[in-house]
């Protein structure tokens, strides 16, 4: 059973499991056999002492992983939900996001790529990586060495390990990088070969592509991308608002904002075709471009 969902889910159920054991020991009940009056009980528990949606949410998840009897129809525990949205709505993390071109305007003055060190070359190509791929810095941390190909056109990158959105059927990341014929200074294709080449005798026999750029050479996890990202993003002057997942966000919104087919946007993110991802929580308007609407309206 718990093969079944990810290492990262299984942390994240470790303390939901903990709240619902020690609330059935408290009322006496069999944790594995609980009836729905028992579930709603420790949810509302749980909303009492201040959780929001997405926490109580995370709990009966975690509660349906162990507990025999199937809950997930049940009409009570899906009206209690909706009541909590009412209650505590869930808001959306951004209203807008940052300028992708802020970023780039920066990387672009880290030229030529021979002149940097180690540290100056890994944040430059983790952030083009990121902004040109739309990949999870999930995605980004188990890039492998050989599942990058080198073609007469560009780079194609694909993740093979299974991640965060990987079920049956669907589709597993992929990013292909042309070689750059303009602004060649961001050509993710020749950012990328370099890198690899600068670290060819350092990393041993390190596959991830990612390694730490100081001693121990070592593979790197995806809390080092983060902080790596968020570290070219400070630099840059965006807010501090953003996390390193805004990556998606910003250069989602800035291909649809360039007039990309929304097809190939969902592609370049994992989206399927009928995913509303995007529209409900990636798409925002970009700062600094707030003015258009009402210029439009009023030219």
């Amino acid at each position: 059973m718990t093969s079944s969902i990810t290492e990262s889910t299984t942390k994240q159920y470790n303390t939901s499991l903990q709240y619902w054991w020690n609330f059935c020991k408290d009322k006496e009940q069999d944790p594995y056999y609980a009836e729905e009056d028992i579930v709603i009980n420790c949810l509302t528990k749980k909303f009492n002492e201040g959780a929001a949606y997405g926490t109580l949410n995370t709990l009966r998840s975690a509660i349906s992983l162990i507990n025999q009897h199937d809950n997930s129809n049940s009409s009570l525990i899906n009206r209690f939900f909706k009541g909590v949205y009412k209650l505590r709505p869930t808001a959306l993390k951004y209203c807008s996001t940052w300028n992708v071109d802020d970023v780039l305007d920066m990387l672009e003055t880290w030229s030529p790529l021979e002149s940097l060190n180690l540290q100056n070359l890994t944040l430059k190509l983790v952030m083009l990586l990121a902004l040109g791929s739309a990949f999870r810095v999930q995605s980004l941390a188990l890039i492998k060495l050989n599942n990058i190909k080198k073609l007469p056109s560009g780079i194609e990158i694909r993740i093979l390990d299974l991640i965060k959105t990987s079920k049956p059927g669907a589709a597993q990341p992929y990013a292909f990088f042309p070689f750059f014929t303009e602004r060649t200074s961001l050509c993710i294709a020749r950012t990328l070969l370099y890198y690899m080449q600068a670290t060819k005798d350092i990393r041993g026999d390190t596959q991830e592509l990612f390694i730490s750029f100081k001693r121990p050479y070592k593979k790197i996890c995806s809390q080092s991308i983060s902080r790596w990202l968020k570290t070219v993003m400070r630099e840059a002057g965006i807010s501090e608002e953003f996390t390193a997942h805004s990556t998606r966000h910003a250069s989602t919104s800035k291909a649809v904002n360039q007039g990309l087919d929304i097809s190939i946007i969902k592609n370049a993110a994992t989206w399927s075709e009928k995913s509303k991802v995007f529209s409900k929580f990636y798409n925002r308007p970009i700062k600094g471009n707030e003015r258009n609407f009402a210029e439009t309206v009023f030219s």
